[in-house]
């Protein structure tokens, strides 16, 4: 028998979300390091982070070292990119056994697996230990039909086991860190991945974290966080990490203890790194923040979702457009930079509720282009999909993509025409990623960013406000012959 699992973490690029930047799959690190501690061998592929595109990825592996296949597959957008590996794989050896895992494998496993035969199971929460069993009961020939957490395709049945409890993140090894050597070699800067918890104590209505974790937040022992920190700095040199965490800060009291430690640690040890966190708008509070910023977070990412409080409750978010400013505030105090989070197109809102969205993050000055083109997704394993079936919202739904209806006109006038620009815009928006990729300077980066920036937003009024705009045509061609020069 072969004797390697060989893990998959696909390629993706869409004009909807044309900043998705390649990063470590750390949800593969971890299944590759509880298979290693098993004995078993493991390769990652990543072919987001190479740059390879799903149809090309069978050019640079040899199937016949490999008997499991893992595919990882978080959101909905990438399930056409896992079908095409998959495919190809059973074109060149149909007893290859290949398993797709992720957020929303989770919630249509069934649907998955009676649709594309193509895929063997599906990997359904935390993924560690469910594919360990797999692997080593395929690699020595014994029944895979009860492995918990898994639901599979056998002899044309499909069969869906119990779920397997939650992974208690403190027995698990560190994730193995196979790519941090492509991105040292190829001079990259990004940000490492770090994961200290899992889950989210909120409700929103519109995530599907909630439902993925059965609403449970847990997290690593804070002493394990930095020493893997330290690790990383003193092994590759890491200077900037992002932590992977759904929601760093966790509930209070426990969770804001656990973040005042990390931090008291991190100064305690004069390690010298900056950390990119998340958190929910309520519980940035200064005392904890000016600790925070001490040990070097300078990089927060927010929820803020709207500047509207009808928007806020028809999401759940169980906050108002004050306290959302209050955060904002307290961040600004403490020099570290929002990761905005934000929902600018919704179609329940009516037309005077997209300018008030949009007022909101002008007036506080934290327009990105992002936030621009940003619409609401209806995501699978959500609540939000229900009310929308239950209001009649849906226009058109299949196992991966769901269309709706809006209830102003006005407001899918907005959502139409910035889908065009987006369109019309997606060559450059593949430059800047690819510009950043290389690790070219960040000047040129920056002034071509802000003359893009004010594109969209004199692009974005016009639609708001009757405003007149000058298309400029020779506009993105100009941009991606700035960028050429300056590599």
């Amino acid at each position: 028998m072969n004797k390697k699992v060989l893990l998959i973490a696909p390629y993706f690029e869409s004009p909807e979300y044309p900043t998705y930047l390649p990063s470590e799959n750390l949800g593969l690190g971890y299944i590759a390091a509880v298979l290693r501690k098993n004995g078993i061998e493991v390769d990652i592929f990543d072919a987001n982070m190479r740059g390879i595109k799903s149809e090309d990825i069978l050019n640079y592996i040899q199937l016949n070292e490999y008997f499991l296949v893992g595919i990882s597959s978080s959101f909905q957008q990438l399930l056409d990119e896992s079908i095409i590996i998959a495919e190809n794989i059973k074109k060149q050896t149909s007893n290859l056994h290949v398993t797709i895992g992720g957020h929303f494998p989770t919630f249509e496993h069934y649907n998955i697996l009676s649709k594309y035969k193509c895929f063997d199971s599906v990997s359904r929460g935390d993924g560690e230990f469910s594919i360990t069993e797999l692997a080593l009961k395929l690699k020595n020939n014994e029944d895979i039909s009860t492995i918990d957490g898994m639901s599979l395709l056998i002899d044309s049945k499909i069969i869906v086991n119990k779920d397997r409890k939650l992974v208690d993140l403190d027995i698990l090894p560190w994730p193995e860190r196979d790519t941090l050597s492509f991105i040292a070699e190829h001079n990259h800067n990004w940000a490492t991945q770090l994961t200290t918890s899992r889950g989210c104590y909120g409700n929103c209505l519109f995530c599907d974290i909630r439902s993925f974790y059965n609403g449970c937040w847990r997290a690593r022992n804070y002493i394990d966080v930095v020493d893997e920190i330290e690790y990383l700095v003193n092994t590759y040199g890491c200077k900037t990490f992002r932590f992977t965490d759904d929601e760093f800060l966790g509930p209070k009291p426990e969770g804001h203890e656990r973040a005042r430690n990390f931090a008291k640690e991190i100064i305690k040890r004069g390690i010298k790194a900056n950390f990119m966190i998340s958190a929910r708008a309520e519980d940035v509070d200064e005392e904890l923040f000016s600790l925070l910023a001490q040990a070097g977070v300078n990089d927060c990412l927010i929820g803020v979702e709207s500047g509207v409080d009808r928007i806020l409750n028809l999401y759940n978010k169980k906050i108002t457009v004050e306290q959302n400013q209050k955060c904002i505030d307290i961040l600004k105090r403490f020099d570290i930079a929002l990761n905005l989070a934000y929902i600018m197109i919704d179609p329940r809102m009516t037309f005077e509720e997209l300018k008030q969205n949009y007022e909101f993050i002008k007036k506080n000055g934290v327009i990105t282009i992002d936030s621009l083109r940003s619409h609401f997704w209806p995501l699978y394993g959500t609540p939000s999909l229900r009310q929308f079936e239950k209001d009649n919202l849906i226009k058109k739904q299949d196992i991966n993509k769901v269309e709706y209806y809006f209830i102003d006109k006005r407001v899918e006038y907005v959502f139409n025409k910035v889908n065009e620009l987006c369109i019309k815009c997606f060559e450059l928006d593949k430059r800047i990623q690819q510009y950043i990729m290389n690790g070219n300077s960040r000047d040129i980066l920056n002034e071509v960013y802000a003359e893009y920036l004010e594109y969209w937003i004199n692009y974005f009024e016009s639609l708001l406000y009757d405003k007149d705009f000058d298309e400029k045509p020779q506009f993105f061609s100009d941009k991606i012959r700035k960028l050429e020069r300056a590599i």
